[in-house]
């Protein structure tokens, strides 16, 4: 009989200690009798320091407000929102426990629940998404239906601004699928010339006497390029760096005289130009590989775009931008969940804001469900977080967080998180709490 009960008393012991919520027991004076292990992750204490005090001291303390001391004074179940003096924010019940004889108050029994990282996550959505909205109702120019939130692209926005208005030379530098194309557009619909056409030409797609006969045409044969049938509108050059020095010679010489001038003819040009490339220019002067004087020529007004790695700020607003684009294109009502985001966050995206648009359209279609979870993302952006790690340590880290949070978001329950994982229930209880309430898996 004995060893039964110390086998209910284990068992009561470990449903306790490896409770998702903290559960904290005073007596009716308010002396703490009893906490589990969560406390340690609310309080940033050991549970043992919590034994034996008072709940004034503590409150003054730890946290604020108490639910105890409101179940003292009232001797009813109170629910209240707490937040601890680590930040977290916890939703607190609490209940009296009565002598069943006396009918005098004996304990109060607390059940509190991180909802942190869910409150931050709701925050920061509706924050967003409420950004979003007005961005798109804005009457600001077209620079409004640029999505950013991030503060280096909107140094970025404030220049195309600035520049528009002006007939300078522009160049925008700038990695592969950071969207130099739509900035450059930008830049002519808040300009002069915005009823007039934009052309764009990227210099990579073509060899060179293609090239240079779509940008000067070939007089002999009568042909005219894009230079003269542009004459009052806007040319945008793609992929400056590729093109050839002796095109580029004929080009600043167009720049330098606003002229067309062959054996043949000599014509007037008026012209916008807008450049872009995504190497560096002035290494390729250093090598020989691109003509100084053009250089300085093109020049004029240079506007560095960051990558998207560096625009964490950015991820959100742009994946709810694309998701709303897809959804509507394809006719569903898919949704990301918020592991999935997280995943984004930790990801470097080496294409930039085209490859999270490319990847985001590809999940939407191929998806059958009605949320894209972290099993239907690539290997490499679900392990991002492992490549950036450097010791061995921090690597086996990374991928058992990934496993766990894999999981934990395809089943939603320790209890299946743990036949997945080969592990038992309290052992992926911990590392759910470990790894879904320490910080990491916050996108904020």
């Amino acid at each position: 009989m004995d060893i039964l009960k110390l086998q209910d008393y284990q068992m009561f012991k470990d449903i306790v200690e490896h409770s998702f919520d903290e559960i904290f027991v005073t007596d009716q004076n308010g002396m703490v009798l009893y906490v589990n292990e969560s406390c340690e992750q609310n309080y940033g204490i050991p549970s043992s320091a919590l034994i034996g005090k008072h709940i004034y001291e503590l409150a003054e303390e730890l946290f604020t407000p108490s639910a105890t001391v409101e179940v003292m004074k009232q001797e009813c179940p109170v629910e209240v929102m707490q937040e601890t003096k680590q930040g977290r924010r916890l939703l607190v019940k609490s209940q009296p426990v009565f002598d069943p004889v006396t009918g005098e108050l004996t304990k109060v029994i607390s059940y509190s629940r991180d909802l942190t990282d869910f409150t931050t996550l709701k925050n920061r959505m509706e924050q967003l998404e409420k950004q979003l909205n007005t961005q798109q109702n804005e009457k600001t120019g077209e620079v409004a239906d640029l999505i950013t939130e991030s503060k280096w692209m909107k140094r970025v926005t404030r220049m195309m601004t600035k520049v528009a208005g002006t007939e300078a030379t522009v160049l925008l530098k700038g990695e592969t699928g950071v969207g130099k194309n739509l900035l450059a557009s930008k830049i002519h619909k808040l300009s002069s010339r915005r009823n007039q056409k934009f052309y764009e030409v990227n210099c990579a797609d073509l060899p060179d006497h293609l090239l240079e006969t779509e940008l000067f045409g070939n007089p002999e044969y009568g042909v005219e390029g894009l230079i003269e049938l542009t004459d009052g509108c806007t040319l945008f050059l793609d992929a400056i760096g590729e093109m050839s020095i002796d095109i580029q010679g004929k080009l600043l010489r167009v720049l330098e005289t606003k002229q067309i001038v062959s054996k043949h003819r000599r014509i007037d040009v008026d012209i916008r130009f807008l450049f872009s490339t995504n190497q560096n220019l002035e290494e390729r002067v250093k090598a020989g590989t691109f003509r100084k004087d053009l250089f300085y020529r093109i020049h004029v007004v240079p506007i560095d775009v960051p990558p998207l790695r560096d625009r964490e700020a950015d991820i959100y607003p742009l994946s709810m931008y694309f998701l709303k684009k897809y959804n509507a294109l394809y006719d569903r009502n898919v949704k990301l969940s918020p592991l999935v985001l997280h995943a984004f966050y930790e990801y470097d995206w080496p294409g930039n804001v085209r490859e999270l648009e490319n990847l985001i359209e590809r999940l939407l279609i191929t998806t059958d469900s009605d949320e894209i979870t972290m099993d239907q993302l690539p290997s490499m952006i679900k392990t991002g977080s492992i490549a950036q790690a450097v010791t061995l340590p921090e690597k086996l880290e990374q991928l058992e967080r990934f496993l766990v949070a894999e999981a934990y978001d395809q089943y939603g329950s320790s209890y299946k998180v743990a036949e997945s994982l080969g592990i038992s229930q309290s052992s992926a209880m911990r590392k759910i709490q470990k790894y879904l309430r320490d910080g990491r898996m916050k996108v904020d």
